[in-house]
């Protein structure tokens, strides 16, 4: 577990320069809208100050991409492959920093966007609909919480799927990155369609129940949507078979 907890440290210590970076852009970004705002259309500067979230999964996608890339470009893979780790402990640590990085500016964010404008435009919505403040409000935050763990999960999935693509690159001497754009898109339709055909295997899992309030016109009442889970349980198992294939690759099979 300690040398594994270095791998983490030092994969995290290559990502910091590049957090820093990420970090002072989308700041500058967010204080322009917010010394801008009072001179738009109200709302339109709160709106504007969601787009850095549309870019952090395609950090994410370079992230995974380049994290052996690297290692093979500057010759230090020798290295890296003579440590006594097997290739998912290998894999797993340069995961988890890509993902604390991905969590941590998404945060980051989030924290920004409210201070700059809660005063401005959050509050008086509180104000205005006293609702948010009760039973819709508890259920618009857990909407709210459960769409970031789904964000944080489109991140991972980005990342993997995007290791996976490069390892399998190595094979080749040419044509690297086409290679892997292919197998990238290829990843990606396994993952869909192997959901929706595996599900009917998985018709066991329970499903996913999320209660809507009734709204103006029926307040009292509730709306119970349920979410089959099985297409996501497969997705998820696809999803963690390409993690140990990459690993598996990583160790067994790519020479340096």
């Amino acid at each position: 577990m300690k040398t594994w907890f270095a791998l983490y440290k030092k994969e995290l210590y290559a990502l910091t320069f590049f957090a820093l970076v990420v970090s002072l852009i989308m700041l500058g970004w967010e204080l322009f809208l917010w010394y801008k705002a009072p001179h738009w259309p109200e709302g339109l500067a709160f709106g504007l100050s969601f787009i850095p979230f549309s870019f952090y999964p395609l950090l994410m996608l370079w992230l995974g991409y380049s994290s052996f890339r690297q290692e093979w470009k500057d010759e230090t893979s020798y290295f890296m492959l003579s440590i006594p780790r097997p290739g998912w402990q290998l894999n797993l640590s340069k995961l988890v920093a890509g993902v604390t990085f991905y969590a941590g500016i998404t945060l980051l964010n989030l924290l920004l966007i409210y201070f700059l404008h809660h005063l401005v435009f959050i509050k008086p919505i509180l104000k205005e609909n006293p609702e948010f403040l009760g039973e819709t409000g508890r259920w618009v935050a857990g909407m709210i919480g459960q769409g970031l763990l789904y964000y944080l999960l489109l991140g991972v999935i980005v990342y993997v799927v995007s290791q996976f693509s490069q390892l399998i690159s190595q094979f080749y001497s040419r044509f690297r990155g086409l290679i892997s754009i292919v197998v990238f898109i290829l990843s990606y339709y396994l993952i869909y369609r192997g959901g929706s055909i595996l599900a009917p295997l998985f018709k066991w899992v329970p499903d996913l129940p999320i209660r809507i309030p009734g709204g103006e016109f029926n307040p009292a009442r509730e709306v119970l949507v349920t979410v089959d889970l099985a297409p996501v349980v497969v997705s998820g198992l696809i999803i963690i078979a390409i993690f140990f294939s990459g690993s598996r690759i990583l160790e067994r099979h790519l020479e340096v």
